[in-house]
């Protein structure tokens, strides 16, 4: 075509000088050739390429400009983005800038710390006098520090703050500690465990601090505590003091940083009633897959003893070996293949209900709730339940005095069977899958295989050696009134009984193990029949006095 066209062979030449995708000069050919009859009708001047370089081509171009704020001072170190990009620039000491913007339709998205951002289009301008507004909701927002409360525009120390209220109304959160992660800078969670009641994480403030004990301070209302006890859904809000500077308050204690938490509080004004609930799906994740066929275990095991000692007698014979595999899947409970992580762990819902009351008047404010937590875990004899009541009132007995008082207590159930849960990997260590766990008709499986080690562990088995529960009682009060006898003077006085009991009940129970191959009892269920109880009680007492004058 390139000799016969003289004008096709121009325009490959020139599109090979530009750097036109071979491609698209067939296309444009194919397009003014559509068959030998339009040879007369082309002129070379029609035709016309344009090259995919010039069309994808633009030109930066410079915008300077400054940013003040509203009394026309610049301000240094202003975040400057070109939005959608990841072109960005900062204000110098004198809040000018300069940035290179694609075209006329970019924007800049201007922001700063306490002040309200700002997305401005360039347009044909290369000079912007950008002025920023100061976002006084921000500014003016309460943050709890230590004895008091301060705004977040005279606050000078390493503070960070999260609005557990508004975390709790889209996700399910049911250890408050757990639920911190993610939530504050500078703050570390790291959960230990899943164990349904023993959730709660272990939380480091800017790392590890000391040798021994790096946990931080909890203070819940005022008041040293544990905030796996809390409802979720009755905290407002939770204050992490991460500097030094909260020694001042506490002094050596919170050498590790502060947790502030403050409930929720009754409200001037509309009586509110609310009811949260939600139900969640709880299953294993990322459970190793083990051996489940025994005929292929038995192989593995005499391979490996072999490898390690080429005199050594095979553990299992090739008869045992063939049988399984001839008759596994006909007859389960006689041939087992037993796969233990399936049969241990299994998909469980999870539920939990809040109740709460909110209201008051000029004089009286109170917050009330109820809750209801019931978690049966995803292995057997680990369920978990908590009821928790919190009332929280407040009242101006006088214009120069207020009384008020914060209850709240909970109780636990957890199956006694959760204190054997650490122990299921390790019995499932010394487990094979030629017994069967646990028949239709209840009855637990002992080896099927005369030759298999009778000593093998039944992870169901242990599960269920013992019966009972561990309750746990909680009951946390506060008592409090501040007194303002003159102007600027205020004095705040309160007293705090705290009180827990926990009470352990467990049985041993025994069940025989059967061997399912010859339909017989292999171990007989002996042993001395004990019951434990034991009962724990603390109980606490703290009384506190503050004095404030403030003369602005």
């Amino acid at each position: 075509m390139l000799k016969r066209y003289p004008i096709c062979r121009r325009l490959f030449t020139e599109a090979r000088r530009v750097r036109v995708p071979f491609l698209l000069v067939l296309l444009v050919i194919s397009k003014a050739y559509a068959g030998p009859g339009n040879q007369p009708e082309l002129r070379e001047k029609q035709v016309s390429v344009t090259t995919g370089v010039s069309a994808a081509r633009s030109i930066d171009r410079e915008v300077r400009g400054k940013v003040t704020d509203q009394a026309g001072e610049g301000l240094p170190g202003v975040n400057i983005m070109v939005k959608g990009t990841s072109r960005g620039t900062s204000t110098d000491l004198n809040g000018g800038f300069s940035i290179s913007v694609v075209d006329d339709n970019s924007v800049l998205v201007v922001s700063y710390v306490g002040y309200s951002n700002q997305e401005i289009v360039i347009g044909s301008r290369s000079n912007l006098n950008i002025s920023l507004q100061a976002d006084n909701r921000t500014l003016e927002e309460l943050v709890v520090v230590g004895y008091g409360t301060q705004k977040k525009v005279n606050l000078t120390g390493a503070v960070a703050t999260v609005d557990i209220a508004k975390e709790t109304q889209s996700r399910p959160i049911t250890s408050l500690s757990s639920g911190l992660s993610g939530l504050a800078a500078g703050l570390y969670v790291n959960q230990g465990s899943g164990r349904p009641g023993n959730d709660g994480a272990s939380l480091r403030i800017r790392g590890q601090g000391t040798l021994n004990n790096s946990e931080p301070l909890v203070v819940i209302d005022g008041v040293i505590g544990n905030m796996n006890m809390l409802n979720p859904q009755d905290v407002e809000t939770i204050s992490v003091l991460k500097d030094a500077a909260s020694a001042a308050i506490y002094g050596s204690r919170a050498a590790n940083g502060v947790v502030l938490i403050t409930t929720k509080s009754g409200k001037s004004g509309e009586f509110k009633v609310n009811y949260n609930a939600y139900f969640s799906s709880a299953r294993p994740s990322n459970v190793v897959k083990t051996v489940s066929n025994y005929a292929d275990y038995m192989e593995f095991m005499n391979e490996g003893f072999k490898n390690s000692d080429p005199n050594a007698k095979a553990i299992f014979s090739q008869a045992k070996i063939d049988e399984w595999r001839a008759n596994a899947g006909g007859d389960p409970i006689k041939y087992p293949n037993t796969q233990w992580v399936d049969e241990v762990f299994k998909r469980n819902w999870l539920q939990n209900h809040n109740l709460s009351f909110q209201g008051g008047s000029d004089k009286v404010r109170f917050f009330g709730s109820f809750g209801y937590l019931n978690n049966p875990g995803i292995i057997e004899r680990s369920t978990f339940k908590r009821y928790t009541g919190r009332v929280n009132l407040e009242a101006d007995v006088k214009p120069w005095l207020t009384l008020g008082t914060q209850l709240n207590g909970s109780f636990d159930n957890t199956d006694i069977g959760t204190n054997t849960i650490a122990t299921v990997f390790d019995f499932a260590g010394a487990s094979t899958p030629g017994l069967v766990l646990r028949a239709p008709d209840g009855r637990f499986g002992g080896p099927n295989n005369p030759e298999e080690d009778p000593q093998s562990n039944n992870v169901l088995h242990n599960l269920h050696s013992q019966k009972g529960d561990i309750n746990h009682n909680r009951l946390s009060s506060r008592f409090y009134g501040k007194l303002r006898p003159v102007k600027g003077l205020s004095i705040e006085g309160s007293f705090n009984y705290m009180f827990d009991d926990s009470l352990t009940y467990s049985q041993p129970v025994f069940n025989n193990r059967w061997d399912f191959y010859t339909n017989t009892i292999s171990r007989n269920a002996v042993g001395r029949t004990s019951v434990n109880n034991g009962n724990l009680k603390n109980l606490n007492y703290y009384m506190d006095g503050l004095a404030r004058y403030d003369l602005t």
